[in-house]
């Protein structure tokens, strides 16, 4: 599957048409490859950006980063929309079959825009772990105040 549909929604118009430009003028080479996990490229900008794209199945995450300073003010940028391009044009993920839920919208949710080791993370909606029992959780103490003890104690 095409991981541009998937993650369209999470980029800007702007992001996505300046990646589309970088896209079709060939300024994305891939750098690693490995199917249906991850891909690195270089992009060229006003400087070369490396940039990183990977699913983790066993989570149903998306992991991606960019070295440019856009990214790194917390924003999806148009060097990962020129790689998201590139990576589908190379089949990257084309045989990977994702756990997606059955509507369009909002098929991602953010985990971690706080660049959790360099990277925004992105996860279906419907891969989120579940909370665990709220029985099984350890009573809280009640706290008393010292009058109240010594009240308690008269």
């Amino acid at each position: 599957m095409a991981i541009e549909k998937i993650l369209s929604s999470s980029f800007s118009h702007t992001s996505k048409s300046r990646g589309i430009s970088y896209f079709e003028r060939n300024l994305v080479s891939p750098l690693t490859i490995e199917h249906g996990r991850r891909g690195d490229f270089k992009v060229i900008g006003t400087c070369h950006y490396n940039v990183s794209i990977s699913y983790e199945q066993t989570n149903g995450e998306f992991a991606l980063s960019c070295t440019c300073p856009h990214f790194s003010d917390g924003n999806t940028c148009k060097h990962l929309w020129a790689s998201v391009l590139e990576a589908d044009d190379l089949g990257l993920f084309s045989e990977t079959t994702f756990d997606m839920p059955n509507t369009e919208s909002s098929l991602l949710e953010i985990v971690s825009n706080e660049h959790n080791e360099g990277k925004i993370l992105f996860r279906f909606k419907n891969a989120l772990p579940e909370r665990p029992e709220t029985a099984l959780t350890k009573p809280v103490k009640q706290k008393i105040s010292s009058w109240q003890s010594r009240i308690q104690k008269v």
